[in-house]
């Protein structure tokens, strides 16, 4: 984003990737390989999103974790529709990826983008102001244990 930083001119105007997008990517003939890179790539898109939108963020931690995470939620981890206590449990220690996941969960449906974006607005600024509490951001994540991120959907 460099010098662009300081003009937010139409040129920094991004759009972000609705779920329906994604679910038309999850319903074509693709194969698990095809599908999983196609779908890091819709993910990435959200991620720039959030991370410009926010002014701040780590976008190589995010856009790096996609492809892993993208394969793990796509065709790895099992029964997410069932909920937290019946599926496999996904933990990523490197905490500066939660727009990777957050938008893999939105790709999934799992996640309102909405109430993700309100949720944002009202959250602590630092994760030092909610040191010692779950932040209420989703009810599948725990954050107790900032900065890593559970997730038990």
């Amino acid at each position: 984003m460099g010098d662009l930083q300081t003009d937010q001119g139409e040129s920094l105007d991004l759009q972000f990737v609705p779920v329906d997008e994604f679910r038309r990517l999850l319903d074509a003939d693709l194969g698990s390989g095809p599908r999983a890179r196609a779908f890091a790539a819709l993910a990435r898109i959200n991620v720039l999103y959030m991370i410009a939108g926010a002014w701040s963020g780590h976008i190589g931690t995010s856009f790096s974790s996609l492809e892993i995470m993208s394969w793990l939620f796509l065709n790895e981890i099992r029964d997410l529709d069932r909920g937290p206590g019946a599926c496999d449990l996904f933990f990523s220690s490197k905490g500066h990826d939660a727009p990777a996941l957050y938008s893999v969960l939105i790709g999934l449906g799992l996640l309102d983008a909405d109430k993700l974006h309100q949720q944002m607005a009202e959250a602590p600024k630092a994760p030092a102001e909610a040191a010692g509490e779950a932040v209420p951001i989703l009810p599948t994540l725990d954050l107790t244990a900032l900065p890593d991120v559970a997730f038990k959907k």
